[in-house]
């Protein structure tokens, strides 16, 4: 016969647990990505993305005006974004501290250097496509993935490497504050949010160090 009442009306269905762990690269892996794409333009990029933490559309909308390596620094005043027609353009950041002034490592200096002396060009874009436009999204994915498996890394996106460069920079005890203006993160408070998992593991060790200091 028919049923009369649904049995599973009052059923709770168990609530989807989402995991709040980031994957990202250590030191020793950081170094083998960039290995596996040496003597190539994104040898330079990979360099730049994992020492400033900038991110995919900033990256691919740099130019060589805004890099500066007498003094080690980029300026990031723009990001690629889709328009409606399909086309990438430059635009300008969301927020206003994403328009900032980031110094670079000798190691990033150099890669950006040579990668200059390869494309022997001073002008335009620093990492453009294969047609020399605006690099798509995609065409950056895909060329990650491959200098993944070389590396022997597991698959991951692109943004991997932003989480990567914030982590490092707070393990290496760089201010909270000040990794959040290299970023371009609107606050702090945005900052601590997304890496808490990084925070807690600093108090444990600042915990550790009082101990030592009080015996």
């Amino acid at each position: 016969s028919l049923l009369q009442r649904n049995p599973s009306r009052n059923v709770r269905l168990p609530r989807k647990v989402y995991s709040r762990e980031k994957l990202i690269l250590d030191a020793d892996e950081a170094r083998r990505l960039i290995e596996a794409a040496r003597g190539e333009g994104f040898e330079a990029l990979y360099t730049l993305a994992l020492t400033t933490g900038m991110r995919s559309g900033e990256i691919r909308a740099l130019r060589w005006r805004d890099i500066d390596l007498a003094h080690a620094r980029v300026l990031v005043r723009g990001t690629v974004t889709a328009n409606i027609g399909g086309g990438r353009v430059i635009d300008t950041p969301k927020t206003a501290r994403s328009l900032r002034d980031i110094p670079i490592p000798p190691l990033t200096v150099e890669a950006l250097a040579a990668h200059r002396a390869r494309v022997g060009s001073t002008d335009g874009l620093v990492f453009p496509g294969r047609d020399g436009t605006l690099m798509h999204s995609q065409t950056l994915g895909r060329a990650f993935h491959v200098h993944l498996s070389r590396a022997g890394l597991p698959p991951m996106t692109f943004h991997a490497l932003r989480d990567t460069a914030a982590t490092l920079m707070l393990q290496g005890g760089i201010p909270t504050h000040v990794v959040s203006r290299l970023l371009g993160h609107a606050s702090e408070a945005i900052t601590l949010s997304i890496y808490a998992h990084v925070t807690r593991g600093m108090e444990a060790q600042a915990a550790a160090a009082i101990q030592a200091i009080f015996g």
